[in-house]
């Protein structure tokens, strides 16, 4: 296995419509999920809020088994997007409120962390430009 890593957007998806649901979802934490599922080990790197939204995403990876050590907890809450499902099974994106995880940034601690791994996955995040140069 190798040593991964993951940055940037989580979010709680409520499905409305057609179709609905809610899940823990978001760019960078689906693709940790998905490289932990493939039998990677693999770390996560983001904000949550101080809600049970956050609570619930930082459940989830734990439950994974992704590593939680570049997970921080902001003031605020955690980012939700809204799809509405229609009759024909199309989705659209209604809302997307990004919260917290446009706030975040990584440490210099959390990038040195992160140059150690053999790959990075870097999701949505407003540093992105930051985070690759470093």
């Amino acid at each position: 296995m190798s040593a991964l890593a993951t940055v940037g957007d989580n979010t709680i998806d409520e499905y409305v419509g057609e179709d609905s649901g809610s899940f823990v979802g978001g760019n960078a934490l689906n693709v940790a999920v998905h490289l932990r599922g493939l039998g990677h080990d693999v770390a996560y790197a983001g904000a949550v809020g101080t809600d049970a939204a956050g609570e619930r995403v930082r459940s989830a990876l734990d439950g994974l088994g992704v590593d939680l050590a570049g997970l921080v907890v902001l003031d605020g809450v955690t980012s939700v997007s809204r799809i509405r499902v229609r009759p024909d099974g199309e989705r659209v994106i209604e809302l997307e409120d990004f919260a917290v995880c446009a706030d975040y940034r990584p440490t210099e601690a959390d990038l040195d962390r992160l140059a150690g791994y053999a790959f990075v996955h870097l999701g949505w995040t407003p540093y992105a430009g930051e985070i690759r140069s470093a």
